[in-house]
């Protein structure tokens, strides 16, 4: 397993070598590889030095490894999967099972051994291995001793993992061991916000997992040279939490090109953190006036009265656009939409100014006039596997209504790292942030917030990109926006 890359963790899945008995030659310990059989020898190596970012040109050190099995060995036997287990083994040429279906994937033998996947065993140590000794993730020779990175595991550490560097000897002790730097928490918004309520969440709970301080910056009046060092060179030492508009450089027509947005297509994902949904409000007394309580009713009034009701939403651009555009384009209804300076306005204008007859803004934006009768949530814009509840009131999602079904709309909270970090290059910090969301205080902390937790690989961040472009362009396929 290559640590460098990826921390295993409980449920992992590895590829290993079994012989044509049946027989664990390499545990599951590596990850995803072209077949290591088709040759008669294979070449072993690990990447040295101290560069982060890993390519064709980082040094390796490598040794060659024959395999030692007979050609024909396991020749006759096939792979199949199991109809009533779901796992696979392998059948003789009368179909009759020779190694039990015991494994997650298998491939044909081939020279004597095949490759054959299963769960990572958490408690496989290599051989000699001792706990006190560190795995070591990158080194460098510097005159006598090594400069060293490695994961450290022992009674110092309180028995768990945690990242250590510094000078070791060749009998692998530490010489002068360094903590790790703090990891910075780059927030672009006024302190209060949610994104620095996620960023402090995130503080009080990461240093215990990944060894090191975590401090949370807010830089509310950054400049462009400021966004330029933070995407560019911020290194190890530093990461972007932010509402950041999906996806980065937003949609031609609809965002302003600003000088930073190129910079955005440098940053590399980490994983989403939290995803808010928001909610459709309608002022209470209209709605009784109009015998509008549910979305279904809202439609059917929209559809006899079109350009009747007024949505009012922030800029161009914001979430609420999106919410009012895929709305519009789903249902097919007639409804105006009227902008307020900002991401959201405020429950003013409905109970104050009567601007409007209803809007789309986040929770706590309307929780106040919620609980003095002057709004009424229809429903909410999240998934409904994700439903949402008030003060013990459930809320439907809009998308449960028939006419917008597949409707989802979510203020997306996501970490970003400069190209250059070790966080845009490993899962460590993806890893411990899926752990952090995962912890019951955390997943109490964020359901009274009504938000839905994310966690997930960087890999599903770009998936959710993509999909957010695709949500803009049903959006705007409205004739009015």
């Amino acid at each position: 397993m290559d640590y460098k890359r990826q921390m295993v963790t409980p449920g992992s899945t590895g590829s290993g070598l079994i012989d044509a008995r049946g027989r664990m030659v390499i545990p599951f310990i590596f990850g995803e590889r072209p077949d290591a059989t088709a040759q008669r020898r294979i070449q072993l190596c690990t990447a040295t030095g101290l560069d982060l970012q890993r390519n064709a040109g980082t040094p390796q050190v490598c040794r060659w490894q024959r395999l030692h099995g007979s050609s024909h060995a396991g020749a006759a036997l096939r792979p199949v999967k199991d109809a009533a287990t779901g796992r696979w083994g392998y059948q003789n040429a009368r179909g009759q099972w020779a190694i039990a279906p015991q494994f997650e994937s298998a491939r044909r033998f081939r020279h004597g051994y095949a490759v054959v996947s299963g769960a990572f065993p958490q408690d496989w140590r290599p051989p000699g291995w001792q706990d006190e000794r560190p795995i070591i993730r990158q080194f460098h020779r510097v005159g006598r001793h090594w400069v060293v990175d490695a994961l450290v595991r022992n009674a110092s550490t309180g028995g768990a993992w945690e990242l250590r560097y510094g000078l070791m000897n060749d009998a692998g002790q530490w010489l002068a061991a360094v903590p790790q730097p703090a990891l910075h928490v780059t927030v672009l918004v006024p302190p209060g916000g949610r994104s620095g309520h996620y960023a402090e969440m995130l503080a009080s709970h990461l240093p215990t997992l990944l060894g090191r301080s975590v401090q949370v910056d807010q830089v509310p009046t950054a400049t462009e040279a400021d966004y330029r060092r933070l995407m560019t060179e911020g290194g190890n030492e530093k990461v972007l939490l932010a509402a950041l508009r999906l996806p980065r450089g937003g949609i031609e027509g609809v965002h302003q090109a600003a000088p930073i947005d190129a910079l955005m297509h440098s940053l590399r994902p980490v994983t989403l953190l939290a995803s808010e949904p928001l909610v459709l409000a309608i002022d209470s007394t209209k709605a009784d006036t109009l015998g509008i309580r549910s979305t279904d009713d809202l439609l059917a009034y929209a559809r006899a009265h079109p350009g009747s009701l007024r949505i009012g939403t922030g800029d161009d651009g914001w979430t609420g656009h999106l919410a009012f555009g895929q709305f519009r384009a789903r249902s097919g209804v007639d409804v105006q939409r009227v902008v307020f300076k900002g991401m959201y306005p405020d429950s003013d204008v409905i109970t104050k100014e009567h601007a409007v007859d209803l809007l789309f803004a986040p929770v706590n934006g309307v929780a106040v006039a919620v609980r003095r009768g002057q709004l009424r949530v229809l429903g909410t814009t999240a998934d409904p596997a994700h439903p949402q509840s008030f003060e013990g009131v459930p809320w439907p999602t809009l998308g449960s209504s028939a006419p917008l079904a597949g409707y989802t709309t979510y203020d997306h909270f996501s970490l970003w790292a400069p190209a250059n970090s070790e966080a845009a290059s490993n899962r460590t910090l993806q890893e411990a942030v899926a752990q952090v969301l995962a912890t019951p205080e955390v997943r109490k902390q964020l359901q009274d917030l009504r938000v839905v937790g994310g966690g997930g690989s960087p890999e599903s961040l770009l998936a959710l990109e993509d999909e957010e472009r695709e949500r803009w362009m049903r959006a705007l396929s409205s004739p009015a926006r």
